[in-house]
């Protein structure tokens, strides 16, 4: 950075404010439990902020305008399946309160399959995330050398290493208060720079009549329509996250679960019109971009100082937000649904505490040296959720749903979904037909699973695991409450 100025100086105040709020807010952290979902009296309104930052990354804000940009509005209502996911996600949740007590993705499973399944889940959780950590980090650097013109590896350590400090250090209340201020830069930036450039392009008739007719179809000529309604399904299927049941077990009692979520798909349902509207001003304005830089063309070149500032911090916020919930959420895998469970002794709740807050910081200087090291780090991201779509959103379904099994169907059906993935690989079936392995992956996962299951309830009921669950009477969290089975 040649010299500071006022927008450089803003980004700088939203990264040191970032750093205050999480350290502040996780300074009482106690224990185990509170270092994971916290103690349950977050409000409405900072659960909807901290599930909608967490869910809007690089992907969603970069991937809109870039996708709108070359494609046009079909893109637009593709990432709409994502307002239907939370949506449906909103309308299962409250189904998740049966487990309020766990800690975790994992642990939850556990409750429900038997203890033979927490290991395999916690490293499915670990390894998704750590791919969502390290691509987020990367996108960081990147924001630092397109608008600064400082070199990707000193962006990352900036930005990176505010996160990386105040996530191990306070947890999830670190992570959801940041998520709040993260939040509330990113919900007014992104409007801030469609406004600006709309008025650019003269406003709404001025772009409705530029724009090329193809860009306004649901249905454009280069591609097939079961192509689009096959990814606008893809995006519309919940593929319960585990960050979103995270949050889940951070909430109060159902009513908070369903407000959070419902509010958080009528902001994002804005969020996708209003990135659409963007790249579809940046076309007019300069029809010859890279697609990967509408967003950045249009902060460079036609926000005043000051705003341009707000912009840029804003832009951080988004990525930052979903680095440090996946971040909080691998540290907490590893060590307490891996690492403990397979001690013969188990750690107490401060010894496990310590560890992963010592997790947390490793995983985080980890994922920058990835992250500085290889730049396809975001094709790691995306296999990751082959891994978790073969393995883990199946068995989420029949737990959510109360579909009694057992650990072993859990485990004939990610060897199914794990056994499309490596076919898949081995005869390059996705360069032969575009079709990703994730959905096959899925789709077997469903049927082993289904056709055990179907097996154990009719020929062997005796074998089924009794979960261990809260009783399906509870309205609110007591932890006096006595576990049942069902």
């Amino acid at each position: 950075m040649e010299h500071l100025n006022f927008d450089s100086i803003i980004v700088l105040l939203y990264l040191a404010t970032t750093l205050f709020i999480g350290m502040y807010a996780g300074r009482n952290i106690k224990n185990m439990k509170e270092y994971a979902v916290g103690d349950y009296k977050f409000s409405t309104s900072t659960l909807t902020a901290t599930i909608t930052a967490t869910w809007i990354g690089a992907g969603s804000a970069i991937g809109t305008h870039e996708k709108v940009y070359q494609f046009g509005i079909v893109w637009i209502f593709i990432f709409l399946g994502g307002v239907v996911a939370i949506f449906i996600f909103q309308l299962l949740a409250p189904k998740i309160i049966k487990f309020k007590g766990s800690l975790s993705t994992a642990e939850m499973l556990t409750r429900w399959y038997g203890p033979k399944v927490r290991t395999i889940a916690g490293i499915c959780v670990a390894i998704c995330s750590i791919g969502m950590v390290g691509s987020q980090i990367r996108a960081v650097g990147y924001l630092f050398n397109e608008f600064f013109d400082i070199s990707p590896v000193l962006g990352i350590m900036i930005g990176a290493g505010i996160v990386v400090a105040y996530s191990s250090f306070g947890g999830i209340k670190a992570v959801t208060y940041t998520d709040v201020l993260q939040f509330a830069f990113f919900v007014v930036a992104i409007p801030l720079i469609a406004n600006v450039a709309l008025g650019q392009v003269g406003g709404y008739k001025v772009l409705l009549d530029n724009v090329p007719a193809e860009h306004f179809k649901l249905f454009p000529n280069y591609g097939k329509p079961i192509e689009y309604l096959t990814l606008f399904f893809f995006f519309a299927i919940p593929f319960w996250d585990s960050c979103l049941i995270q949050r889940v077990l951070m909430a109060r009692d159902r009513n908070q679960i369903v407000s959070s979520f419902k509010a958080t798909a009528f902001v994002m349902l804005l969020f996708y019109i209003i990135c659409g509207q963007t790249a579809l001003s940046a076309l007019v304005l300069n029809p010859n971009l890279d697609p990967n830089k509408v967003l950045y063309f249009v902060i460079n070149n036609y926000l005043p100082l000051g705003i341009k500032g707000l912009g840029i911090a804003g832009l951080l916020a988004v990525v930052m937000s979903t680095a440090d919930s996946y971040l909080n959420n691998s540290s907490v895998a590893i060590i307490h649904d891996i690492v403990n469970p397979s001690r013969k002794t188990p750690l107490s709740s401060k010894q496990e505490l310590f560890i992963t807050k010592l997790s947390t910081l490793t995983i985080g200087c980890l994922s920058i040296i990835f992250a500085i090291q290889f730049k396809s780090i975001t094709e790691a991201m995306i296999k990751s959720w082959v891994l978790w779509g073969a393995v883990m959103v199946v068995p989420l379904y029949g737990a959510v749903l109360g579909i009694r099994s057992n650990a072993k169907t859990f485990i004939l059906g990610a060897l199914g979904g794990l056994t499309t993935v490596v076919i898949w690989a081995i005869f390059d079936i996705e360069a032969r037909t575009g079709v990703d392995s994730v959905m096959p992956a899925l789709a077997t996962n469903l049927t082993v699973f289904t056709l055990a299951s179907l097996y154990y309830h009719k020929l062997a009921p005796e074998k089924l695991y009794k979960p261990n669950v809260l009783q399906e009477n509870f309205e609110g969290f007591d932890p006096q409450k006595k576990m049942v089975g069902v």
